[in-house]
C-alpha cells in the first residue's frame, strides 16, 4: 500500500521546482498557444502550514516559475478560464469576473467503489483494487463505454456525438494518477484517481432526452455549459446509485444493449473473474444475495435454487464458481442484456459528476507533489495500463536523492529542463511533452 511521507521540506520544494518540474510543458499545455489564455487560467497553491491561496494567475512563463520557487506549494490546483485575470477581478464590476472555459474532466475515484471494492477501504490503494483503475482505462481508452480511442485519427467518440482535435483529442498525457492517501485525516478524504482531459473542439452532442442533435460546431469542449457538461456526464454514468430506478423486471423480450454498453461489457468481461476472485465479490451470503437481488423475476426463481448448495458448502462453491454458474446460466436462457449488466453494475466507471460539471471546479496539477505521500502526481499511458503500479509512483525523496547522484559534471551540463533525465520522473516528462 501506499505509504506517508515525511513533512516536506520548503528546501526539497524549491530543489524540484528548478530543476525538474516541467514549467514550460505545462505553460504550454494550458495556454493552447495564446499567451492572454494562461493569463486568464486561474491557479490556486497549498503552502506551508496549509496556508491557502487562490485566483492566481500568472502573465509569462518567467513569471510562473518565479511564483513557483518563491512560495514552494505543496499542491498546485489549476482552475477555470475567466473573463478577466483572475488577480485582478477586484477591479471589475462584481458580474463581470465569471468562469468562462474548462476542460472537460471525467474524474474516477477509486473511493466510489468502496461497496465492491473489498481489499481496501477509503483512501487506502493495492495492487488488488488497483484492477479497478485498470478496467477503467481499458473501457474509456479502448472502444469501450460510451466510444472508442483511435490512437490513429485522434478522435475522440461517443454514442452523444463526437469531440475532434485538430491534432489530438485523447491525449494519454492528460490521465493522471493522483497519489492520494488521507487516512491519517480527522475525515477521510479521497483516494487515488483517474483524471482524463478533453479539451479539443466539440463538432456535435446527442442529447440523451431527446434524441437530437445540439450543435456546437462554433464552441470548444472547453466552453460546454454546466447543463451541457451534466447532459454528457448522465448519459455516460451507468452505475445504478441506491434510490435509482431498477430496470423493469419479467419483460417478454430481452431488452436490447446499446453497442457502447455492450462494448463496455465486453472490456469489462475480460479481466471480470481476476476482480471476482481478488475481491471475493460474492464469497459471503450477503454479498451473494445481493447478486441475485439483481436478476429480473424470470432467473431468480431458479437462481435460489442454487443458493441452498453454495452456503451448504461455501469452500466447494468459491465467489468465481458463483459468478460462472450465474452467468452462464443467464445467456443460456438467451439473457445476454442481464450478464451484461451485472458486469456494468460491478466495474464499470463510476464517474465524479461534480468535477466534471462545475466550471469553476480545481483540479490537482499534473507534476505537482502530493504533502502526505510525497508522491509526484504523473501522467501515464493508458495502453500501458497494465504494467502501471501506484507503488512505482516516484517520490520527491527518490528524485531528489537520484540528482544527488548523478555527476558534478553532469549536472552542470544539463539546464534546467534536461536535468529529470537521470531521474524516474524522465518517462512521464517525455510523455507529457
Amino acid at each position: 500500500p501506499l505509504t506517508m511521507c515525511a513533512e516536506l521540506l520548503p528546501e526539497e520544494l524549491a530543489t524540484y521546482y528548478k530543476r525538474l518540474y516541467p514549467t514550460h510543458l505545462m505553460v504550454q499545455w494550458l495556454s493552447y498557444r495564446s499567451p492572454a489564455y494562461f493569463a486568464n487560467r486561474e491557479f490556486s497553491m497549498t503552502l506551508h502550514d496549509d496556508i491557502y491561496l487562490r485566483f492566481l494567475s500568472y502573465n509569462y512563463e518567467s513569471e510562473f516559475r518565479g511564483a513557483l520557487l518563491d512560495r514552494r506549494p505543496e499542491k498546485i490546483d489549476i482552475g477555470a478560464v475567466y473573463s478577466c485575470r483572475p488577480r485582478d477581478r477586484a477591479t471589475v464590476s462584481g458580474g463581470a469576473f465569471q468562469a468562462k472555459e474548462k476542460e472537460l474532466v471525467i474524474d474516477i475515484d477509486l473511493t466510489d467503489y468502496d461497496g465492491v471494492r473489498l481489499c481496501c477501504s477509503d483512501a487506502r490503494v493495492c495492487s488488488k483494487c488497483w484492477l479497478f483503475m485498470r478496467i477503467a482505462v481499458q473501457v474509456w481508452c479502448f472502444r469501450a463505454g460510451f466510444g472508442c480511442f483511435r490512437a490513429g485519427f485522434d478522435c475522440f467518440r461517443a454514442g452523444f456525438g463526437c469531440f475532434r482535435a485538430g491534432l489530438s483529442c485523447f491525449r494519454a498525457r492528460l490521465s493522471c494518477f493522483r497519489a492520494r492517501l488521507s487516512c491519517f485525516r480527522a475525515r477521510p478524504g479521497p483516494g487515488p484517481a483517474l483524471r482524463l482531459r478533453v479539451p479539443p473542439p466539440a463538432v456535435g452532442l446527442l442529447r440523451p432526452s431527446r434524441h437530437s442533435l445540439l450543435d456546437l460546431r462554433p464552441h470548444t469542449a472547453r466552453q460546454l455549459s454546466a447543463n451541457a457538461r451534466t447532459a454528457v456526464i448522465e448519459y455516460l454514468s451507468l452505475v445504478r446509485r441506491p434510490g435509482d430506478k431498477q430496470p423493469q423486471q419479467g419483460q417478454q423480450q430481452p431488452p436490447k444493449c446499446h453497442p457502447s454498453v455492450a462494448a463496455a461489457a465486453d472490456a469489462i468481461r475480460r479481466q471480470f473473474d481476476d476482480l471476482v476472485r481478488q475481491q471475493d465479490l460474492f464469497g459471503t451470503e450477503d454479498r451473494t444475495r445481493a447478486l441475485l437481488a439483481q436478476l429480473p423475476e424470470d432467473l431468480r426463481s431458479v437462481a435460489d435454487t442454487a443458493v441452498a448448495s453454495w452456503l451448504a458448502d461455501p469452500d466447494a462453491y468459491p465467489s468465481l464458481k458463483r459468478w460462472k454458474t450465474i452467468s452462464k446460466f443467464a445467456v443460456s436462457r438467451g439473457r445476454q442484456d442481464v450478464e451484461q449488466q451485472l458486469l456494468i453494475q460491478y466495474a464499470y466507471p463510476r464517474l465524479d459528476v461534480g468535477v466534471s460539471t462545475g466550471v469553476n471546479h480545481l483540479l490537482k496539477a499534473p507534476f505537482c507533489v502530493h504533502p502526505k505521500t510525497g508522491r509526484i502526481c504523473v501522467p501515464f499511458d493508458p495502453a500501458a495500463v497494465d504494467s502501471f503500479e501506484p507503488d512505482s509512483v516516484p517520490t520527491l525523496a527518490q528524485l531528489l536523492a537520484e540528482l544527488s547522484s548523478a555527476s558534478a559534471q553532469q549536472q552542470q551540463q544539463k539546464p534546467h529542463l534536461m536535468a529529470y533525465k537521470s531521474t524516474s520522473l524522465k518517462a512521464s516528462i517525455e510523455l507529457f511533452a
